[in-house]
């Protein structure tokens, strides 16, 4: 297994990069990108250039690559298996109520005896993230890992974009990539480092991932009482107060994604049912570097290889509560690997990711870790 990574700002040295890329034997070309580059002529340029080699793209709010953090700049990374081999399928979300089929219809689409991952990327924005997993765990029973993210636009908010089947850059794309072979292993973890205060409050009222009341109360009103003057920079600002979401199998972190002044609602990245049990949720820059420090050990733990990809996917609630020193929590991943492996990932809207079970479940504010090696 070998890796090449490449990384820029500059759109006319991108091209001539891409342009002038020696192709040899590669089997997957990842790319996590600022949206201001995910262009029909960079796409067009790609697809001339990969042709029939599987291209796996979204926008993001943060680049990565080895331990550096990037912000509005263009990643490439290729991998060429040896021993194994990729498939990629996409589909269109029309609506967000066909989330949960899209999910059903990936996995649908990669399933056989030898998958042994599933990586996948979602529209940030237009696609139910809690359908999208239940709709693929319906498929994969627990059987198969799964892991992956949702794109993302900055602090913007405004829209995401995924490559689709063909290579282009589109809206309300789902898009996986299945892995397979014997001699492959794909392990997978996601540490948030958050905790709960305040006291334990209802979602009243609430339709999947918009909720309209907590408490009987506006839920933007609530959020703009802890954020203050900063409530003027929401949805952003409401990333540093997530909530925690008790659900049937634990609690799960659910983060903002827009807000409607007009209904006083909120939009999260996953489902919220009414009269669930919710706390608002807070954090400090050493608790989200001991989560990273934390998801990184028990990733290594079951590693036995000498070399690989490592994609890291961490919400971008991480990189606004770290600031200036995001690239530190890079920077502890990556003392977990030696320098023949390779490190790629961005800042998300949410973050997909199995258990030890293998069942996936959608995160937020975590940092999710997807270790890649061939025997």
């Amino acid at each position: 297994m070998k890796t090449r990574q490449y990384s820029s700002n500059n759109k006319i040295e991108i091209h001539n990069y891409i342009s002038n890329y020696e192709v040899s034997d590669e089997s997957l070309v990842f790319i996590f990108s600022d949206k201001q580059f995910l262009t029909k002529e960079i796409s067009k340029i790609l697809k001339d250039k990969f042709k029939d080699i599987p291209i796996i793209a979204c926008s993001t709010a943060g680049e990565i690559v080895q331990t550096n953090v990037f912000e509005g700049s263009f990643t490439l990374t290729t991998v060429s298996f040896v021993h194994s081999y990729v498939r990629l399928c996409s589909f269109k979300v029309l609506n967000k109520e066909d989330s949960f089929l899209v999910g059903s219809q990936l996995v649908d689409n990669l399933l056989n005896d030898e998958l042994k991952h599933i990586f996948v990327l979602s529209d940030g924005l237009n696609v139910n993230g809690t359908n999208l997993v239940n709709g693929i765990n319906s498929v994969t029973n627990g059987k198969v890992s799964v892991s992956g993210g949702l794109a993302g636009d900055g602090v913007h908010f405004n829209s995401t974009l995924v490559s689709d089947e063909s290579g282009d850059f589109c809206e309300n794309i789902v898009t996986a990539i299945g892995l397979y072979g014997d001699r492959l292993n794909v392990n997978c973890s996601s540490e948030g480092g958050w905790e709960i205060f305040g006291k334990e409050r209802i979602v009243t009222k609430s339709d999947e991932n918009i909720v309209y009341e907590i408490d009987h109360k506006p839920a933007l009103d609530l959020y703009k009482v802890y954020l203050g003057d900063k409530a003027k920079y929401l949805p952003s600002s409401g990333l540093l107060f997530p909530l925690s979401l008790e659900t049937a199998d634990g609690s799960v972190v659910r983060t903002i994604l827009g807000v409607n002044e007009a209904e006083n609602s909120i939009r999260f990245a996953g489902n919220i049912p009414e009269n669930s049990s919710v706390r608002l949720m807070k954090t400090n820059i050493d608790s989200v570097l001991n989560a990273a420090e934390l998801a990184s050990l028990q990733i290594s733990r079951r590693n036995e290889e000498k070399a690989g990809l490592v994609i890291l996917v961490s919400c971008i609630g991480r990189k606004l509560v770290l600031k200036q020193i995001v690239q530190e929590e890079v920077e502890l991943v990556s003392k977990y690997f030696s320098e023949d492996f390779s490190l790629t990932g961005f800042y998300s809207y949410g973050e997909l990711s199995s258990t030890n079970s293998k069942v996936c479940s959608l995160h937020n504010q975590t940092m999710t870790l997807t270790l890649i090696t061939e025997k």
